[in-house]
């Protein structure tokens, strides 16, 4: 019924859509305004009867991309981009759909670069088959993805419901809208017995109108299709933290699917042009949306949820959480943005080829965008401002009701507002019983306080479960007070911390009776099974302020179910976690959740939340049962073990099969008992540890014989891992206390894993210093490049000034380096000792005139250049040096000289001063000087007699005395500084090696030679002992285990201990190794017995005494004692061992 008011204003009233559809419409001008969506009392709901199903699958190839493939294969990949881009596979010319105007309307933010611009451009243009910028250019899903949709419904009779009339002033509008929708195959006409009502809803655009179909009685007989749309909170929180993201929208993405031609009879509607229907899915019918959702997955194929996410006709692209610091792939082209192109050429590949467009609309490449109703950035999420508009409009309240539907409202943005309750505190104040309502300057500054929290609210991060060593580790904090709990979940890394959601509740009656560590307990409880899908089969930090809970929770988990809180902590630790105590000053987020006042949102929850206390009795109490029953029926009666079980395993088993107390035991130590015996099973005269999440039943092993042949099988058979993977090869399978260490001894004294680690310790440094020039010198050989036939430089250097003398060899020999030698003490006096290495040039002729005029000989260790230090780093400079005066040339001989006067005047940083004043007392005078005069050579010019010279060089000689006492100091320091350097910055041996100690050398060699033969050989040599320690040094004298001496000294830093099983001995050369007994024929002859090096400590131990021993080899040898007491017995023993004789220092003597 169409009317005119008195205001000229053509008003549709019906009262069968009125009721129906909550439909008022007013035209002006031909202006409507209407609403799309019905109240809720006119929904209807589906039919979930399963009627007319066949059981078939949806239909489509899962082959369908590969098959496109073939029909419309890559072209020749062209263009500045085609190494980063898919090819194009569209046959039409390029540019048919994206022309120059249209490429400056596309949306991309301002992120990217011209160049980025031009890489996203050129990817669209190769995708322009998948864009649509008007109808003609509309999609159509292909067979091969999905066939026409069908709308199965239960049996009924044909409808046909009335409809309303088109406004005159818009008839021609709907029928020009009507003829398009025919031309474009969306609208046919059809002669079928259904009927629908249909109406318009006024777009955005001036002047643009949507037809929707009323199908109100169609859903009434339509089956349910029960698949769900995606979350809209989960779509927007997808793209939280992604530095860059693209919005592509579906050019009216209904209409791309087809509609089964037995099912378009259902969707007739009548028109001033006749009965049409629908050729695709209906807008509003019960299943479009599950049937379009299930489509865009399968299109979206493996790209779900990695890189593409759809929301109904909505796709959100993801890229990339990081901006790998800005690393550019080409020169103007980021990384994190090349990975979101190319992520976007994938998404709009598979659209392309399953016949879909985009429309208009999408958003290509922001950093920063709006989402379902949030705004999502590379800083997480947070509400889009317009959606929390009507709370920050809300008037003062003016009742306690009032103020209860504010407070509810701003309950629903919760998880943004930290500290909630603290800031509603004075709102809450007003909703207690027997308050009276007095709205005070105190709730107006509260609620203010609320809503600019709400207008910049936090973003909240998403979860990241990639690895915690990157991404950080994932925190939950909880809290509990007398009036309830509260907890924070988030994520830790780089020190900053980001939180993903908030949570909190309230005490019943009864939980407000328990003490603080009860509620503790009980805030974690409750707080874990309320982020149960976020946290289970991770691992992560409980973090609380309760010190009594984080010892209860660290407690080895020997404890089954029995007291409320050990009930409690057993299913707690059913989670991956590692407990953290936090002052409760820091812990202030979930402190403020938990001391809030109830909401109405708090009241529903608890409401309909289930008994958790029931809950969690039912899980436990099964893993009672099926313990019960397993005892019982499937393991044996009799408690009789094996052998080699203990007594304490023997009670338990008696127990578990027979359910008797053991004699002799408390009620108190039973209840103990039994809970720890609940934690065992018996299986063929087998003790078997109960499994758990994330262990099998394990086998009890008593035994230590066992256990280390157990842990040596698990060692050795497996490639000789290290201690975590023994370990964990071996706590799957059997079960004893103190595994661990076991199995950390075990493997720290596996002969093979020491001979074969790589990891080398330092000896702390021994600085050593002097206090007179040339009292200590260092001497050495520099191979050079071959210059007039010279290839060897010798240089010797001053320990305390610095000063170096360097002359070139043709041959290294001992004689050549002894002339050298000769030719520095004529010019500088005899020196005190000198430090060489183990080299041939430095023996021979040159021990023999060392020794000749009394100049101590040092050798330093082999591979230990730090014992040389000071003229080891002193070929450095002097390389260096004549490198760049050559310039890369040859001819190093012609600038030796100067290289070394350049040295001896350069400051040493050790004194403070250069070497040729330490040497001579004065600065040198430089060739420059003598051009340009200094300060320097102007006092000489004044000199005229022997009277002023002596005064002057006396003068020097005072000031050098001062400056060498001083000198000696600064080196001492200098070294004393340098070797807490080094023992701080390396790895230096924390236990000193003494005499006798049993050892392992490390093989140079192993670092130098990597060929075939080496690659798979021991890095350490020996066992060897340690016969000797020099004294304030890092150097030893080794023995052969038969205490054979070894040539030459070793470095600390090439010894380790060596770590020998409690028990074992190591055969020397060819001998055989025996039981390790003390077998009868040693007791009768202990004299031949001591003569065997791996017997010797053994026998020691078979006598307490050092008298028993002399006694026992009296009565067997048939010694008579002489009567004189200062008559010795003498025993001639041949060739006794070094550690024979640390065995027996007495008997031996």
């Amino acid at each position: 019924m169409l009317e005119r008011s008195d205001e000229g204003k053509h008003i549709i009233s019906s009262q069968t859509f009125e009721e129906l559809f909550n439909i008022h419409i007013v035209n002006d001008d031909v202006e409507q305004v209407n609403t799309m969506y019905k109240n809720k009392a006119t929904k209807v709901r589906p039919s979930n009867q399963p009627c007319n199903i066949t059981g078939e699958p949806p239909g489509g190839r899962d082959d369908w991309f590969e098959r496109d493939q073939l029909r419309n294969p890559y072209q020749e990949p062209s263009g500045r981009w085609k190494e980063f881009l898919i090819p194009r596979f569209n046959k039409e010319p390029e540019g048919y759909r994206l022309t120059p105007e249209r490429t400056k309307a596309i949306d991309c933010g301002d992120l990217l670069t011209d160049l980025e611009r031009d890489m996203l451009m050129a990817c669209l243009l190769n995708r322009e088959g998948a864009l649509a910028f008007d109808w003609t250019h509309a999609g159509r899903v292909q067979e091969d993805v999905a066939p026409p949709q069908r709308i199965r419904t239960v049996p009924h009779e044909a409808w046909q419901t009335p409809g309303f009339p088109v406004p005159k002033a818009l008839v021609e509008v709907v029928s020009t809208m009507l003829r398009d929708r025919i031309k474009q195959g969306v609208f046919e006409p059809c002669d079928g017995p259904y009927r629908n009502p249909w109406f318009l809803v006024k777009k955005k655009t001036p002047g643009a109108y949507r037809i929707i179909n009323a199908v109100v009685e169609l859903n009434r007989h339509t089956i349910r299709d029960a698949n769900l749309p995606p979350d809209a909170d989960a779509f927007a929180e997808n793209f939280a933290g992604c530095t860059v993201a693209s919005l592509i929208d579906f050019f009216s993405g209904y209409d791309q699917i087809p509609l089964a031609l037995e099912s378009r009879d259902l969707t007739a509607f009548q028109t001033p042009l006749g009965l049409l229907r629908y050729t695709t899915l209906p807008q509003g019918a019960t299943n479009s949306v599950a049937q379009f959702c299930r489509i865009i997955m399968k299109i979206l194929g493996d790209l779900t949820p990695s890189v593409a996410i759809s929301f109904l006709d909505d796709i959100g692209i993801k890229g990339p959480k990081t901006v790998y610091d800005n690393k550019e792939i080409v020169p103007g082209v980021r990384k994190f943005v090349l990975e979101h192109i190319q992520a976007i050429d994938k998404t709009l590949e598979r659209l392309e080829r399953a016949g879909c467009a985009v429309g208009a609309k999408s958003k290509w490449c922001y950093d920063g965008m709006e989402v379902v109703g949030y705004v999502v950035g590379s800083e997480g999420r947070k509400p889009v401002e317009a959606k929390i508009k009507k709370i920050l409009d809300w008037p003062e309240p003016k009742s306690a009701t009032e103020v209860r539907m504010f407070l509810g409202v701003c309950v629903y943005y919760r998880i943004w507002v930290e500290k909630f309750a603290q800031k509603a505190e004075p709102l809450y104040r007003l909703l207690k019983k027997d308050v009276e309502f007095s709205w005070t300057i105190e709730q107006e500054q509260a609620m203010k306080s609320l809503k600019e929290n709400l207008i910049k609210p936090p973003t909240l991060m998403p979860l990241d479960y990639g690895d915690t060593m990157i991404v950080g580790q994932i925190v939950l904090g909880v809290d509990a007070s007398i009036d309830g709990w509260g907890a924070h979940l988030g994520q830790e890394s780089g020190g900053k911390r980001t939180v993903a959601r908030f949570e909190s509740g309230l005490w019943n009656d009864a939980e407000k009776n328990y003490d603080a560590t009860k509620r503790e307990c009980r805030g974690v409880l409750k707080a874990l099974r309320k982020c149960r899908f976020d946290l289970y089969g991770i691992h992560f930090v409980l973090e609380t302020d309760a010190k009594v809970l984080v010892a209860q929770l660290n407690r080895a988990a020997t404890d089954l179910p029995g007291a409320l809180v050990t009930r409690w902590i057993a299913w707690i630790r059913l989670f991956d976690f590692e407990v953290r105590h936090v002052k409760g000053t820091a812990h202030t987020a979930a402190d403020g959740l938990s001391r809030r006042p109830a909401t109405l949102s708090d009241v529903s929850e608890e409401d309909k939340e289930e008994d958790i206390d029931e809950w969690i009795a039912d899980q436990l109490n099964n893993v009672e049962d099926v313990s019960t029953i397993h005892n019982f029926a499937n393991f044996s009666r009799s408690y009789e073990l094996d052998k080699g079980y203990n007594s304490e395993s023997r009670k338990i088993a008696q127990y578990l099969t027979s359910l008797q107390r053991p004699e002799g035991m408390t009620s108190q130590e039973f209840s103990k008992f039994k809970k720890r015996a609940l934690g065992f099973s018996v299986r063929e005269g087998c003790l078997y540890r109960n499994g758990t999440r994330d262990t099998p039943h394990r086998k009890v092993i008593d035994e230590q014989q066992q256990r280390t042949s157990l842990i040596g099988n698990l060692h050795e058979a497996y490639g000789h891992k290290g201690v975590e993977s023994t370990f964990d090869k071996v706590h799957k399978l059997y079960y004893w206390n103190g595994m661990y260490e076991d199995v950390k001894r075990f493997v720290k004294s596996c002969p093979n894993c020491q001979k074969r680690q790589p990891n080398v310790q330092e000896e702390p440094l021994h600085p050593t210093w002097v206090s007179t020039c040339w009292q200590k010198c260092g001497l050495d050989i520099m191979y050079m490049p071959p210059d007039n036939g010279y290839k060897y430089l010798v240089s010797l250097r001053d320990d305390l000034s610095g000063w170096i003398e360097a002359k070139p060899l043709r041959n290294a020999t001992s004689q050549a380096v002894a002339a050298f030698i000769w030719n520095v003490v004529c010019r500088h006096s005899v020196f005190g000792k000198v430090s060489v290495d183990g080299g041939p040039e430095n023996k021979a002729h040159v021990e023999y005139f060392l020794r000749k005029y009394g100049i101590k000989r040092v050798q330093i260790s082999a591979y230990n250049s730090k014992a040389n230090g000071q003229i080891e780093r002193g070929h450095r400079p002097i390389a260096d040096g004549l490198a760049k005066v050559m310039d890369g040339k040859s001819g190093w001989l012609r600038h030796l000289d100067a290289m070394l006067f350049a040295d001896r005047v350069t400051t040493h940083r050790p004194t403070n001063l250069t070497p040729f004043y330490v040497i001579y007392g004065r600065h040198p005078v430089l060739p420059i000087e003598t051009q340009y005069s200094t300060w320097r050579v102007l006092d000489w010019e004044k000199v005229t007699s022997r009277e002023d010279l002596l005064a002057l060089r006396l003068r020097q000689l005072e000031m050098h005395d001062l400056d060498m006492e001083e000198a000696v100091m600064r080196k001492k320091r200098y070294r004393l500084d340098g070797k807490a350097r080094f023992d701080k910055d390396n790895n230096v041996i924390d236990k000193k090696i003494t005499a006798g100690d049993i050892v392992l050398q490390f093989d140079p060699q192993s670092k130098i030679d990597m060929s075939r033969e080496r690659k798979l050989g021991y890095r350490w040599l020996g066992p060897y002992r340690v016969n000797k320690v020099l004294p304030n040094k890092s150097t030893y004298i080794l023995e052969e285990m038969d205490g054979t001496p070894i040539d030459g000294t070793y470095s600390g830093a090439r010894l380790k201990k060596f770590v020998k099983r409690e028990g074992e001995y190591i055969p020397v050369g060819g001998e055989e190794e025996d039981t390790g007994d003390i077998t009868e024929d040693e007791l009768e002859d202990p004299l031949e017995a001591l003569l065997n090096p791996r017997r010797s400590e053994r026998i020691a131990q078979r006598f307490t005494t050092t008298e028993d021993m002399i006694d026992h080899i009296q009565e067997n040898q048939d010694v008579t004692p002489p009567t004189n007491t200062n008559t010795r017995v003498v025993v001639e023993i041949p060739a006794i061992s070094p550690s024979t004789r640390r065995a027996f220092p007495t008997v031996l003597e």
